[in-house]
Protein backbone atom coordinates (compact mmCIF):
# COMPACT_ATOMS: atom_id res chain seq x y z
CA UNK A 1 0.00 0.00 0.00
CA UNK A 2 2.83 2.82 1.02
CA UNK A 3 4.32 1.86 -2.24
CA UNK A 4 1.82 2.88 -4.13
CA UNK A 5 0.80 5.76 -2.73
CA UNK A 6 4.26 6.79 -3.60
CA UNK A 7 3.68 6.25 -7.27
CA UNK A 8 0.77 7.73 -7.44
CA UNK A 9 1.20 10.84 -4.86
CA UNK A 10 3.86 13.14 -3.76
CA UNK A 11 3.16 11.80 -0.46
CA UNK A 12 6.12 11.22 1.71
CA UNK A 13 6.56 8.51 4.94
CA UNK A 14 8.28 8.60 7.37
CA UNK A 15 9.86 6.68 9.43
CA UNK A 16 10.63 4.51 6.24
CA UNK A 17 13.62 2.23 5.01
CA UNK A 18 12.60 -0.63 8.41
CA UNK A 19 13.59 1.90 11.02
CA UNK A 20 11.09 2.69 13.79
CA UNK A 21 12.56 6.26 14.02
CA UNK A 22 13.57 9.27 11.89
CA UNK A 23 14.60 12.93 12.37
CA UNK A 24 14.47 15.47 10.05
CA UNK A 25 15.49 19.34 10.92
CA UNK A 26 12.88 21.76 9.72
CA UNK A 27 14.87 24.60 10.50
CA UNK A 28 16.85 26.42 12.83
CA UNK A 29 14.65 25.61 15.44
CA UNK A 30 12.53 23.04 14.86
CA UNK A 31 13.60 19.08 15.11
CA UNK A 32 10.57 16.63 13.57
CA UNK A 33 10.81 13.18 15.17
CA UNK A 34 8.85 10.35 13.48
CA UNK A 35 7.91 6.77 15.19
CA UNK A 36 6.01 3.81 13.95
CA UNK A 37 4.41 3.15 17.05
CA UNK A 38 2.75 0.30 15.37
CA UNK A 39 6.21 -0.99 15.23
CA UNK A 40 6.50 -1.31 18.91
CA UNK A 41 2.98 -2.58 19.53
CA UNK A 42 3.53 -5.65 16.82
CA UNK A 43 3.77 -8.86 18.08
CA UNK A 44 6.72 -9.50 16.83
CA UNK A 45 6.43 -13.37 17.02
CA UNK A 46 3.74 -12.97 14.10
CA UNK A 47 6.59 -11.14 11.98
CA UNK A 48 9.72 -12.84 12.71
CA UNK A 49 11.41 -10.49 10.21
CA UNK A 50 10.36 -7.10 10.44
CA UNK A 51 13.59 -6.17 12.08
CA UNK A 52 16.09 -7.68 9.51
CA UNK A 53 17.17 -4.77 7.54
CA UNK A 54 16.29 -2.55 10.60
CA UNK A 55 19.91 -1.01 12.82
CA UNK A 56 17.37 -0.97 15.76
CA UNK A 57 17.14 -4.77 16.83
CA UNK A 58 14.78 -4.70 19.89
CA UNK A 59 12.32 -2.14 21.56
CA UNK A 60 15.52 -0.94 24.80
CA UNK A 61 17.19 0.38 21.69
CA UNK A 62 14.28 1.86 20.54
CA UNK A 63 13.87 4.16 23.56
CA UNK A 64 17.44 4.66 23.60
CA UNK A 65 17.72 5.72 20.46
CA UNK A 66 14.32 8.23 20.95
CA UNK A 67 16.27 9.48 24.44
CA UNK A 68 19.52 10.29 21.73
CA UNK A 69 17.62 12.08 19.00
CA UNK A 70 15.23 14.08 21.78
CA UNK A 71 18.90 14.84 23.98
CA UNK A 72 20.71 15.89 20.51
CA UNK A 73 17.78 18.35 19.66
CA UNK A 74 17.55 20.38 22.76
CA UNK A 75 17.39 23.82 22.27
CA UNK A 76 15.07 23.39 19.77
CA UNK A 77 11.19 23.19 19.04
CA UNK A 78 10.80 18.93 19.06
CA UNK A 79 7.45 17.68 17.21
CA UNK A 80 7.04 13.96 17.71
CA UNK A 81 5.04 12.91 15.33
CA UNK A 82 3.34 9.13 15.32
CA UNK A 83 0.23 7.25 14.78
CA UNK A 84 -0.87 5.94 18.53
CA UNK A 85 -1.36 9.20 20.85
CA UNK A 86 0.04 9.24 24.72
CA UNK A 87 -3.34 11.03 25.89
CA UNK A 88 -6.63 10.63 24.73
CA UNK A 89 -10.30 12.04 25.38
CA UNK A 90 -11.60 9.21 23.16
CA UNK A 91 -14.82 7.68 23.98
CA UNK A 92 -13.52 4.03 24.38
CA UNK A 93 -15.85 2.02 26.08
CA UNK A 94 -15.88 -0.17 28.91
CA UNK A 95 -13.96 -2.94 27.62
CA UNK A 96 -11.17 -0.72 26.14
CA UNK A 97 -10.90 1.13 29.54
CA UNK A 98 -10.34 -1.71 31.70
CA UNK A 99 -8.21 -4.11 29.92
CA UNK A 100 -7.27 -3.20 26.11
CA UNK A 101 -7.37 -6.74 24.96
CA UNK A 102 -6.27 -5.31 21.77
CA UNK A 103 -2.70 -3.44 21.18
CA UNK A 104 -4.58 -0.49 20.04
CA UNK A 105 -6.78 -0.06 22.94
CA UNK A 106 -5.37 2.86 25.18
CA UNK A 107 -5.71 0.67 28.23
CA UNK A 108 -3.44 -2.09 26.82
CA UNK A 109 -0.17 -3.49 28.39
CA UNK A 110 2.09 -2.80 25.70
CA UNK A 111 0.45 0.02 24.44
CA UNK A 112 0.81 1.78 28.41
CA UNK A 113 4.36 0.58 28.68
CA UNK A 114 4.46 2.96 25.25
CA UNK A 115 3.25 6.15 26.48
CA UNK A 116 4.42 5.97 29.87
CA UNK A 117 7.52 6.21 28.52
CA UNK A 118 7.77 8.24 25.72
CA UNK A 119 5.53 11.11 28.17
CA UNK A 120 8.66 10.31 30.48
CA UNK A 121 11.45 11.29 28.34
CA UNK A 122 9.78 13.95 26.95
CA UNK A 123 9.02 15.52 30.66
CA UNK A 124 12.69 15.30 31.09
CA UNK A 125 13.21 17.92 28.38
CA UNK A 126 11.66 21.00 27.09
CA UNK A 127 9.49 22.22 24.53
CA UNK A 128 8.36 18.17 23.24
CA UNK A 129 5.10 18.23 21.25
CA UNK A 130 3.25 15.06 20.57
CA UNK A 131 1.21 14.92 17.32
CA UNK A 132 -1.18 11.88 16.49
CA UNK A 133 -3.90 10.78 13.71
CA UNK A 134 -5.15 7.84 15.69
CA UNK A 135 -8.11 9.56 16.97
CA UNK A 136 -11.04 10.04 14.41
CA UNK A 137 -11.86 14.16 15.88
CA UNK A 138 -9.61 16.83 16.49
CA UNK A 139 -8.02 17.36 20.14
CA UNK A 140 -5.85 19.32 21.93
CA UNK A 141 -4.83 17.96 25.46
CA UNK A 142 -2.85 20.51 27.49
CA UNK A 143 -1.36 17.66 30.43
CA UNK A 144 2.38 17.70 31.26
CA UNK A 145 3.43 16.95 27.83
CA UNK A 146 0.96 18.68 24.81
CA UNK A 147 -0.83 16.54 22.72
CA UNK A 148 -2.61 16.97 18.87
CA UNK A 149 -4.59 14.18 17.40
CA UNK A 150 -5.91 15.56 13.61
CA UNK A 151 -6.82 12.68 12.57
CA UNK A 152 -10.40 13.63 11.55
CA UNK A 153 -10.15 13.46 7.81
CA UNK A 154 -13.09 11.38 6.96
CA UNK A 155 -14.60 8.65 9.60
CA UNK A 156 -15.24 10.35 13.21
CA UNK A 157 -14.99 9.00 16.36
CA UNK A 158 -17.22 10.27 19.22
CA UNK A 159 -14.91 12.11 21.84
CA UNK A 160 -15.50 14.00 25.74
CA UNK A 161 -14.79 17.09 27.13
CA UNK A 162 -11.12 17.16 28.44
CA UNK A 163 -9.50 19.28 31.14
CA UNK A 164 -9.79 23.25 31.51
CA UNK A 165 -7.63 24.37 28.83
CA UNK A 166 -8.34 21.13 26.49
CA UNK A 167 -10.27 21.02 23.28
CA UNK A 168 -12.31 18.10 21.70
CA UNK A 169 -14.67 18.46 18.63
CA UNK A 170 -16.26 15.23 16.63
CA UNK A 171 -16.00 17.18 12.92
CA UNK A 172 -13.78 16.66 9.68
CA UNK A 173 -10.96 19.45 9.89
CA UNK A 174 -6.85 19.94 10.76
CA UNK A 175 -4.15 21.55 12.84
CA UNK A 176 -2.22 24.15 11.56
CA UNK A 177 0.83 25.06 13.79
CA UNK A 178 2.38 28.60 13.58
CA UNK A 179 6.15 28.46 15.21
CA UNK A 180 7.64 31.68 15.47
CA UNK A 181 11.50 32.29 15.26
CA UNK A 182 11.28 33.11 19.11
CA UNK A 183 9.69 29.72 20.05
CA UNK A 184 6.53 30.22 20.78
CA UNK A 185 4.11 27.56 18.68
CA UNK A 186 0.50 28.72 17.96
CA UNK A 187 -2.31 25.63 16.84
CA UNK A 188 -5.13 26.56 14.66
CA UNK A 189 -8.21 23.86 14.34
CA UNK A 190 -9.73 24.19 11.19
CA UNK A 191 -12.78 22.47 10.58
CA UNK A 192 -13.65 21.42 6.93
CA UNK A 193 -17.62 21.76 5.57
CA UNK A 194 -19.14 22.34 2.92
CA UNK A 195 -15.96 23.30 1.01
CA UNK A 196 -15.09 26.28 3.29
CA UNK A 197 -12.66 26.22 6.44
CA UNK A 198 -13.10 27.85 9.36
CA UNK A 199 -11.39 28.45 12.72
CA UNK A 200 -13.08 26.72 15.97
CA UNK A 201 -10.01 27.15 18.22
CA UNK A 202 -6.26 28.75 18.57
CA UNK A 203 -3.88 27.97 21.56
CA UNK A 204 -0.61 28.69 22.43
CA UNK A 205 0.78 25.37 22.93
CA UNK A 206 4.35 26.90 23.94
CA UNK A 207 4.69 30.57 25.08
CA UNK A 208 8.99 30.60 23.66
CA UNK A 209 11.58 31.82 25.94
CA UNK A 210 10.77 35.19 26.95
CA UNK A 211 13.51 36.26 29.40
CA UNK A 212 13.24 36.57 32.86
CA UNK A 213 16.67 37.26 33.67
CA UNK A 214 15.44 40.63 35.30
CA UNK A 215 14.43 38.97 38.29
CA UNK A 216 17.58 38.42 39.13
CA UNK A 217 20.15 40.87 41.28
CA UNK A 218 23.10 40.40 39.47
CA UNK A 219 26.69 41.50 41.32
CA UNK A 220 28.19 45.16 39.56
CA UNK A 221 31.87 43.67 40.61
CA UNK A 222 33.27 39.86 41.41
CA UNK A 223 36.37 38.66 43.41
CA UNK A 224 38.47 37.09 41.79
CA UNK A 225 38.49 33.92 43.42
CA UNK A 226 35.65 32.65 45.75
CA UNK A 227 35.59 29.58 48.42
CA UNK A 228 33.12 26.93 48.16
CA UNK A 229 31.98 23.16 48.54
CA UNK A 230 30.64 20.75 46.36
CA UNK A 231 28.29 19.86 49.90
CA UNK A 232 27.32 21.73 52.73
CA UNK A 233 29.74 20.83 56.01
CA UNK A 234 26.03 19.29 57.09
CA UNK A 235 25.79 17.14 53.95
CA UNK A 236 29.21 15.63 54.21
CA UNK A 237 29.47 15.03 58.02
CA UNK A 238 28.46 11.50 58.80
CA UNK A 239 27.86 9.74 62.14
CA UNK A 240 30.65 7.15 63.43
CA UNK A 241 27.87 4.33 62.92
CA UNK A 242 26.97 5.91 59.56
CA UNK A 243 30.57 5.32 58.54
CA UNK A 244 30.95 1.97 59.64
CA UNK A 245 28.54 0.97 57.75
CA UNK A 246 28.70 2.42 54.69
CA UNK A 247 32.40 3.12 54.65
CA UNK A 248 34.46 6.55 54.57
CA UNK A 249 34.34 7.72 50.95
CA UNK A 250 35.55 10.79 49.79
CA UNK A 251 33.23 12.78 51.94
CA UNK A 252 35.78 15.13 53.52
CA UNK A 253 36.57 15.99 50.05
CA UNK A 254 32.68 17.47 49.04
CA UNK A 255 32.54 18.75 52.24
CA UNK A 256 35.93 20.97 51.81
CA UNK A 257 35.72 24.66 50.82
CA UNK A 258 38.14 24.56 48.34
CA UNK A 259 39.45 28.47 46.44
CA UNK A 260 38.39 28.79 43.03
CA UNK A 261 38.91 31.33 40.26
CA UNK A 262 35.24 32.84 39.34
CA UNK A 263 34.95 33.77 35.53
CA UNK A 264 31.83 35.29 33.84
CA UNK A 265 31.31 33.65 30.54
CA UNK A 266 30.88 36.65 28.21
CA UNK A 267 34.77 37.29 29.09
CA UNK A 268 36.29 33.51 29.07
CA UNK A 269 37.74 32.28 25.80
CA UNK A 270 37.11 35.21 24.03
CA UNK A 271 33.13 34.77 25.34
CA UNK A 272 31.39 32.05 25.83
CA UNK A 273 27.20 31.82 25.39
CA UNK A 274 24.84 29.26 26.38
CA UNK A 275 23.76 26.94 23.48
CA UNK A 276 21.22 24.10 25.31
CA UNK A 277 21.14 21.99 28.38
CA UNK A 278 23.21 18.89 28.22
CA UNK A 279 21.66 15.42 28.71
CA UNK A 280 23.57 13.20 30.82
CA UNK A 281 22.11 10.78 33.23
CA UNK A 282 24.14 12.34 36.62
CA UNK A 283 25.44 15.32 35.23
CA UNK A 284 24.17 18.85 35.43
CA UNK A 285 25.57 20.19 32.52
CA UNK A 286 25.27 23.25 29.80
CA UNK A 287 26.66 23.62 26.28
CA UNK A 288 28.65 26.73 25.58
CA UNK A 289 30.13 28.04 22.46
CA UNK A 290 32.68 30.50 21.26
CA UNK A 291 32.57 33.00 18.93
CA UNK A 292 34.50 30.86 16.54
CA UNK A 293 31.96 28.38 16.86
CA UNK A 294 33.68 26.07 19.14
CA UNK A 295 31.87 24.35 21.61
CA UNK A 296 32.62 23.20 25.35
CA UNK A 297 30.57 21.77 28.37
CA UNK A 298 29.82 23.42 31.56
CA UNK A 299 29.53 20.70 34.30
CA UNK A 300 28.77 20.68 37.90
CA UNK A 301 30.58 19.01 40.30
CA UNK A 302 27.83 17.98 42.22
CA UNK A 303 25.53 15.20 40.42
CA UNK A 304 22.30 15.16 40.07
CA UNK A 305 20.33 12.45 42.32
CA UNK A 306 16.99 13.03 40.44
CA UNK A 307 18.56 12.61 36.88
CA UNK A 308 20.36 9.12 37.59
CA UNK A 309 16.54 8.06 39.80
CA UNK A 310 14.86 9.07 36.60
CA UNK A 311 17.13 7.55 34.24
CA UNK A 312 17.60 4.09 36.01
CA UNK A 313 14.55 3.43 38.56
CA UNK A 314 11.77 5.57 37.64
CA UNK A 315 11.71 4.54 33.35
CA UNK A 316 8.05 5.28 33.29
CA UNK A 317 7.22 7.39 35.80
CA UNK A 318 8.14 10.90 35.46
CA UNK A 319 9.94 12.19 39.04
CA UNK A 320 11.12 16.01 38.52
CA UNK A 321 11.77 17.20 42.17
CA UNK A 322 9.55 14.99 44.46
CA UNK A 323 12.02 13.38 45.54
CA UNK A 324 14.50 16.34 47.01
CA UNK A 325 15.11 16.71 50.34
CA UNK A 326 13.78 12.85 51.20
CA UNK A 327 16.24 10.06 52.32
CA UNK A 328 16.33 8.97 49.11
CA UNK A 329 17.53 12.03 47.51
CA UNK A 330 19.93 12.20 50.56
CA UNK A 331 21.02 8.69 50.41
CA UNK A 332 22.00 8.56 46.91
CA UNK A 333 24.13 11.74 47.38
CA UNK A 334 26.27 10.01 50.01
CA UNK A 335 26.50 7.40 47.16
CA UNK A 336 28.18 9.78 44.72
CA UNK A 337 30.98 10.78 47.75
CA UNK A 338 32.44 7.27 46.61
CA UNK A 339 34.70 8.50 43.88
CA UNK A 340 36.52 11.33 44.15
CA UNK A 341 35.19 14.60 42.82
CA UNK A 342 38.32 16.18 41.54
CA UNK A 343 39.82 13.11 39.60
CA UNK A 344 39.02 14.37 36.42
CA UNK A 345 41.53 17.18 36.47
CA UNK A 346 44.26 14.60 37.08
CA UNK A 347 43.34 12.24 34.26
CA UNK A 348 44.41 14.61 31.41
CA UNK A 349 48.15 13.94 31.88
CA UNK A 350 47.41 10.51 33.37
CA UNK A 351 45.62 9.73 29.88
CA UNK A 352 48.48 11.23 27.76
CA UNK A 353 51.13 9.18 29.14
CA UNK A 354 48.63 5.70 28.45
CA UNK A 355 47.83 6.81 25.06
CA UNK A 356 43.94 7.37 25.56
CA UNK A 357 42.47 10.52 24.11
CA UNK A 358 40.74 13.39 26.55
CA UNK A 359 39.27 16.36 27.74
CA UNK A 360 41.16 18.89 29.89
CA UNK A 361 38.51 20.11 32.61
CA UNK A 362 39.24 23.24 34.09
CA UNK A 363 37.80 24.04 37.68
CA UNK A 364 35.57 27.73 38.41
CA UNK A 365 33.28 29.06 40.08
CA UNK A 366 31.18 30.43 38.65
CA UNK A 367 28.02 32.73 39.77
CA UNK A 368 24.56 33.56 38.06
CA UNK A 369 25.22 36.15 35.55
CA UNK A 370 23.68 37.74 32.98
CA UNK A 371 24.78 35.41 30.23
CA UNK A 372 22.92 32.85 31.62
CA UNK A 373 19.64 34.37 30.69
CA UNK A 374 16.93 31.93 31.92
CA UNK A 375 19.80 29.40 32.54
CA UNK A 376 20.25 31.00 35.79
CA UNK A 377 17.18 29.00 36.88
CA UNK A 378 19.31 25.99 37.33
CA UNK A 379 22.99 26.76 36.96
CA UNK A 380 25.50 29.45 38.79
CA UNK A 381 26.71 30.04 42.67
CA UNK A 382 28.54 26.77 42.68
CA UNK A 383 32.11 24.58 41.70
CA UNK A 384 31.77 23.52 37.66
CA UNK A 385 34.69 22.26 35.00
CA UNK A 386 34.66 23.71 31.50
CA UNK A 387 36.07 21.21 28.79
CA UNK A 388 35.77 20.48 25.31
CA UNK A 389 32.78 19.37 24.11
CA UNK A 390 33.58 16.08 22.42
CA UNK A 391 32.10 16.67 18.90
CA UNK A 392 32.31 18.18 15.67
CA UNK A 393 33.27 21.58 16.59
CA UNK A 394 36.71 20.10 18.49
CA UNK A 395 38.53 18.27 15.49
CA UNK A 396 41.50 20.24 15.73
CA UNK A 397 41.82 19.76 19.20
CA UNK A 398 45.48 17.58 20.14
CA UNK A 399 43.91 15.48 22.47
CA UNK A 400 41.60 14.05 20.65
CA UNK A 401 44.40 13.01 17.68
CA UNK A 402 43.01 15.78 15.33
CA UNK A 403 40.66 13.16 13.98
CA UNK A 404 38.31 14.22 10.47
CA UNK A 405 35.31 13.68 12.24
CA UNK A 406 33.99 12.59 15.99
CA UNK A 407 31.52 10.63 15.94
CA UNK A 408 28.65 8.80 17.88
CA UNK A 409 28.36 4.85 18.37
CA UNK A 410 25.15 5.15 15.93
CA UNK A 411 27.62 6.88 13.78
CA UNK A 412 30.48 4.18 13.88
CA UNK A 413 27.74 1.14 13.14
CA UNK A 414 26.24 2.93 10.42
CA UNK A 415 29.67 4.25 8.68
CA UNK A 416 31.24 0.29 9.07
CA UNK A 417 27.88 -0.52 7.71
CA UNK A 418 27.91 2.03 4.55
CA UNK A 419 31.42 1.71 3.42
CA UNK A 420 33.08 -1.73 5.06
CA UNK A 421 36.07 0.11 5.30
CA UNK A 422 35.58 1.98 8.93
CA UNK A 423 36.80 -0.32 11.90
CA UNK A 424 37.22 0.02 15.42
CA UNK A 425 40.64 0.37 16.16
CA UNK A 426 40.69 -2.36 18.99
CA UNK A 427 43.78 -1.71 21.42
CA UNK A 428 43.02 1.79 22.00
CA UNK A 429 39.46 0.93 23.18
CA UNK A 430 41.06 -1.78 25.23
CA UNK A 431 43.52 0.49 26.72
CA UNK A 432 40.80 3.20 27.60
CA UNK A 433 38.86 0.28 29.60
CA UNK A 434 41.73 -0.99 31.12
CA UNK A 435 42.27 2.74 32.15
CA UNK A 436 38.69 3.28 33.62
CA UNK A 437 39.63 0.25 35.55
CA UNK A 438 42.53 1.80 36.83
CA UNK A 439 41.06 4.64 37.79
CA UNK A 440 37.95 2.61 39.12
CA UNK A 441 35.39 4.81 36.80
CA UNK A 442 33.02 1.77 36.43
CA UNK A 443 29.90 3.10 35.37
CA UNK A 444 30.29 3.98 31.96
CA UNK A 445 27.11 3.96 29.61
CA UNK A 446 27.63 4.20 25.75
CA UNK A 447 26.68 8.03 25.58
CA UNK A 448 30.00 8.12 27.53
CA UNK A 449 31.69 7.61 24.61
CA UNK A 450 32.56 9.47 21.02
CA UNK A 451 35.20 7.30 18.36
CA UNK A 452 37.00 9.62 16.61
CA UNK A 453 37.73 9.37 12.98
CA UNK A 454 41.14 8.58 11.14
CA UNK A 455 42.21 7.94 7.77
CA UNK A 456 44.99 6.16 6.81
CA UNK A 457 47.38 7.15 4.04
CA UNK A 458 45.73 4.17 1.85
CA UNK A 459 42.23 5.50 2.22
CA UNK A 460 41.05 3.28 4.86
CA UNK A 461 39.41 4.63 8.13
CA UNK A 462 40.12 3.81 12.21
CA UNK A 463 37.92 4.91 14.86
CA UNK A 464 39.40 5.18 18.43
CA UNK A 465 37.53 6.00 21.76
CA UNK A 466 37.09 9.43 23.14
CA UNK A 467 35.94 8.77 27.17
CA UNK A 468 34.02 11.76 27.98
CA UNK A 469 31.80 12.92 31.34
CA UNK A 470 34.77 11.54 33.53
Amino acid sequence: MKSIYRKKSKAKFSPDDAEPIKHHDLGENVELITVDSQWFLEDWDDHVYINEDSEIQNRTLFFLELENRIKKAQGKIILVAMYHPIETNNKQGLFKNVGGFSSQDFQNKQYRTLRNRLKTTARGAENVIFLSGQGKNLQYIKGSVPQINSGAARNLEAVRNGEEGDFSLKKNGYVRLDITTGGEVIAHYQTFENGTTKEVFKTTVLKGDADHTESYTFKKNYPRTQLASIYTKKAATKSGFYKALWGEHYRDFYGKEVNAPVVLLDTLMGGLTPVKRGGGQQSKSLRLVDKTGKQYVMRALKKSTIKFLQANAFQETYVGDVLDGTVVDKFLADFYTTSNPYTPFAIGSLSSKVGVNHTNPILYYIPKQQVLGNYNDDFGDELYMIEEHVGDTQIESESFGKPVNILSKADVLQEINKSGKSVVDEPSYIRARLFDMLLGDWYRHEDQWRWALYKNDDGTEYCSPIPRDR
